[in-house]
């Protein structure tokens, strides 16, 4: 059985994510994948992970969760499950001068519960400086994301270090990646991934990340675009959000009013450059599949 687990990180919307792959359940449960309410897994799975202690479960173990989870449907192909928790603390995401240090060994631990199961493991990045500047927003972790954006030059600040440690904690469990500011655009397409299903499997309301962003106005006329002209293609879905999005995307400014102390603004253009350098070469990695808009830019006659 393919499990999927997705793990974060914070400030990449994973609610919304969860949200839609609920709302998928039964296009899912039709391909025979299983999507169990988080009330089933999140305090077993961190049950198990403690009872474990870094080993792998038993088989039986395993399967007898798995059983449970699935409430027997033995016909089942694969399971979804969603948790930024697994990614760890925010008080943690800044340790040993990089992102997410510790988030290897936490993933390790969850797939050891799983052991024997074709694990997959999906994750959801930002650009560093909007995560920083979402942290200080919300007055979390502000100590620690202050001590490292004074410390931590910007053309160290890299998501390399913690894919790197991912891989090299688990070289056989396959990585799907996407960025918080690509996913509207390919929004159906990580939908699909997450059960294995194929371009002609239609989802529920694959624009739905994309409404989320817009104003009220470009939200409404959206909605009645879609229905007009409802898209059939993975090509029409992302021409129709990247339309919409540059003419009614409402953007909110992240950070505080003073900037971040310690970057400045040729800094946060380095972390931007550094962060399109890093997809790029994740994009070429054995093991890691990123998930990217096809850069199709088409009038869509909204401007009449």
């Amino acid at each position: 059985m393919k499990v999927h687990l997705h793990i974060g990180v914070h400030f990449t919307n994973t609610t919304r994510l969860l949200k839609a792959v609920r709302k998928n359940e039964r296009v899912y449960r039709r391909h025979d994948v299983i999507v169990p309410p988080v009330t089933a897994y999140r305090a077993q799975i961190d049950d198990m992970v403690q009872r474990l202690n870094g080993q792998p479960a038993a088989p039986e173990d395993s399967e007898a969760f798995l059983e449970t989870l699935t409430a027997g449907q033995t016909d089942a192909s694969g399971l979804i499950m969603i948790d930024e928790r697994w990614s760890g603390p925010l008080e943690q995401a800044f340790e040993e001068r990089m992102l997410y240090a510790s988030i290897a060994d936490r993933v390790r631990r969850v797939a050891n519960v799983f052991s024997g199961s074709d694990v997959r493991l999906s994750m959801s990045i930002i650009n560093p400086a909007t995560f920083v500047g979402s942290l200080l927003d919300k007055g979390r972790a502000a100590g620690q994301a202050n001590w490292f954006t004074k410390h931590v030059p910007a053309h160290e600040v890299s998501w390399l270090p913690c894919i790197d440690r991912i891989q090299e904690a688990l070289p056989d469990v396959p990585i799907t990646l996407w960025t918080e500011e690509d996913a509207p655009l390919v929004w159906v397409r990580i939908l699909r991934h997450l059960g294995d299903l194929g371009d002609d499997v239609t989802m529920r309301s694959p624009l739905s990340a994309v409404r989320s962003m817009l104003s009220h106005e470009g939200s409404e006329r959206l909605y009645a675009y879609a229905q007009k002209f409802p898209p059939t293609t993975t090509e029409a879905f992302e021409r129709i959000a990247l339309a919409f999005l540059d003419k009614y995307e409402q953007v909110d400014i992240v950070g505080p009013a003073e900037g971040i102390p310690g970057w400045d603004e040729d800094d946060l253009e380095e972390i931007t450059a550094g962060y399109d350098e890093d997809i790029a070469a994740l994009s070429k990695r054995d093991g890691i599949t990123v998930i990217q808009p096809q850069q199709v830019a088409e009038d869509l006659g909204l401007n009449q």
